[in-house]
């Protein structure tokens, strides 16, 4: 490849051997036409010598000894041949014989004969040399007589342009030299300045952030420095923009519930999300991973194997590691220049499907326990209606089961309709509350309670005198009665049942401890969850709609506190709830 600098050398090559050639034509032709008018100049002074010398009369008599020997005399003086021609054109010449042919023709006298100054230059081939000859008007009394010819040697052409070619190839020499001097000097400045600017451009290539290309010295390059920055500026801008709208379609995807990835033709990876590794419990793969290489799940690769054999689009639920659900599909993916790659998106259901779960087991729950007491109801109203002859005692009897029958549906409709309000928010009027009258009012209200069921009340405020939080009436009373009612429910008679207020770092707990059955350790997380009782409750107390404590779930959660149970088979429970103290 050609550098720069190469092809100045060329160029510069060219153009002095262009201009060599010119200027030696040009010297070559000012020197020969200069040393030509000298001939000229000393011709003509030899032909005034001569117009001295003579006595024109002599000219009347071209045969006269007397001219013959003052031609020769001048010839000798001057070192030139001299001729006289007549007007026929014959010619007395310092050889000393008379020329017989006409002289009228050659251009020299001709030009003479009309009166002006003739010059004459031919090569002769014969003699091998040049012929110089110049001739001028010989007049007596203003009329022509003829004219003089002086004939200049070759050897006096010669040496005075024989130093012409020598001059030319020094000065050749000196402009070759000079020019050569001149494209170093030329060429290192360039590479020096070239050098300066292409320095900082290469340091740019390999850094990670961008600096300008100082001002540089030359004109041209400077131009090149100030495009260059701002070229890089552009790009730069152009790349943030790019880079932006990448990170924003990144997090946008990775903000998606569904894990997407993207591979190319030759099944490697080209982008994924979080969620994707996430959902399938994999690690993050390398970019340009092969598929093979980050999936391990038996019915995903037998699908994507599916995909690749016949390019149909897959759509698949499955359950997962771990019982996990999914629902994947693979689909086809347009890349650059029509290449075909395929995308993978998955979605985890889990929640879904127990949400599901949760919904069908509501409805068989609630079925079941309207079932039953409305059995019951529909049974003695059908014993009460068919049989006239029941005595009073009996049928005072069936009606009070009738009411609590129906007593027990109406508070089951009621926890109901309180478990959907709270979990639409529907009591979301928060504000900042003394929790210590309510827990006041409820212990009040417990109080007689507890005495019927043959059971101690102790109620312990640890907490101080005035305690705020942001709530309402409505969640603390449903928090404290359901733990209360769930506590006198399922305690024994003569037990105890002890409430204790008190303050945890920046929250207030709240305790319900009670003397009943407890509750297993493998039941424990459970019994949050709506008509959820545990076996040993449903056999030895019939009553309860396992609706209470997931009312204390749901309004604990929506004034952002916390709830558990600890507990100890045949010892007791402690029901707690920690909510956050107003500041």
């Amino acid at each position: 490849m050609k550098t720069y600098s190469k092809k100045i050398f060329l160029y510069i090559l060219i153009s002095l051997f262009l201009l060599i050639i010119a200027s030696d034509f040009f010297v070559w032709y000012s020197v020969k036409n200069k040393v030509i008018e000298t001939i000229k100049e000393e011709a003509h002074e030899t032909i005034l010598l001569s117009e001295r010398l003579f006595d024109k009369t002599d000219f009347v008599r071209p045969d006269s000894v007397r001219l013959l020997s003052k031609i020769k005399q001048i010839s000798y003086l001057t070192g030139h041949d001299i001729s006289f021609i007549d007007k026929e054109g014959r010619s007395i010449f310092s050889g000393g014989a008379t020329s017989g042919s006409n002289l009228l023709n050659e251009p020299d006298v001709e030009t003479a004969m009309k009166g002006g100054r003739g010059y004459y230059h031919f090569y002769d081939k014969e003699k091998n040399g040049e012929n110089f000859y110049y001739s001028e008007p010989l007049k007596k009394n203003g009329k022509m007589i003829g004219a003089l010819r002086v004939s200049i040697h070759p050897d006096e052409y010669y040496d005075k342009i024989s130093f012409v070619l020598p001059t030319i190839i020094t000065l050749d020499i000196i402009m070759l030299l000079f020019s050569l001097f001149l494209y170093f000097v030329i060429t290192a400045d360039f590479k020096k300045s070239f050098a300066l600017l292409i320095k900082p451009v290469k340091e740019n290539f390999n850094s990670k952030s961008f600096e300008r290309i100082p001002r540089q010295e030359v004109y041209e390059f400077q131009e090149m420095a100030a495009l260059f920055n701002n070229f890089a500026e552009c790009i730069i801008n152009k790349y943030k923009m790019k880079k932006e709208e990448h990170y924003l379609i990144e997090e946008l995807l990775n903000s998606l519930e569904d894990g997407i990835a993207a591979f190319d033709e030759d099944n490697l990876l080209i982008f994924s999300t979080n969620r994707f590794y996430k959902i399938l419990n994999i690690n993050s793969g390398e970019e340009r991973a092969h598929i093979y290489d980050i999936i391990e799940f038996p019915p995903l690769l037998n699908d994507i194997n599916e995909f690749l054999s016949n390019k149909t689009p897959v759509y698949r639920k499955i359950k997962f590691y771990g019982g996990k659900y999914i629902d994947y599909s693979i689909l086809p993916l347009s890349l650059e220049a029509g290449k075909p790659g395929f995308t993978i998106v998955v979605r985890d259901i889990t929640d879904k499907r127990r949400l599901e779960k949760i919904r069908t087991d509501f409805v068989a729950n609630v079925s079941h326990e309207f079932k039953t007491p409305l059995t019951s109801i529909r049974g003695f109203a059908e014993t009460l209606l068919n049989n006239d002859i029941i005595d009073v005692d009996l049928r005072k009897r069936f009606l009070e089961k009738i009411k609590k029958q129906t007593d027990y549906l109406e508070n089951l409709v009621t926890d109901l309709l309180k478990l959907n309000r709270i979990e639409k928010n529907q009591l979301v009027e928060l504000e900042r509350m003394d929790v210590t009258p309510i827990a006041d009012e409820i212990i009040e209200e417990f109080e007689p309670k507890a005495n019927n069921a043959n059971q101690k009340l102790i109620y312990n405020n640890e907490a101080g005198g005035r305690v705020f939080v942001i709530a309402n009436e409505n969640i603390i009373r449903n928090i404290l009665s359901n733990y209360l009612a769930n506590a006198i429910q399922y305690s024994e008679e003569n037990g105890t049942i002890t409430v204790n207020l008190k303050l945890a770092g920046n929250s207030l707990r709240i305790e319900v401890c009670d003397e009943g059955i407890g509750i297993p350790p493998k039941e424990a997380s459970r019994v949050f969850e709506r008509f959820y009782r545990t076996k040993q409750a449903k056999d030895k107390f019939s009553t309860g709609s396992g609706l209470g404590l997931a009312i204390v779930k749901n309004a604990v959660e929506l004034i952002h506190g916390k709830y558990g149970v600890e507990s100890v088979p045949g010892e007791g429970c402690v029901f707690w709830c920690e909510i956050p103290v107003a500041k």
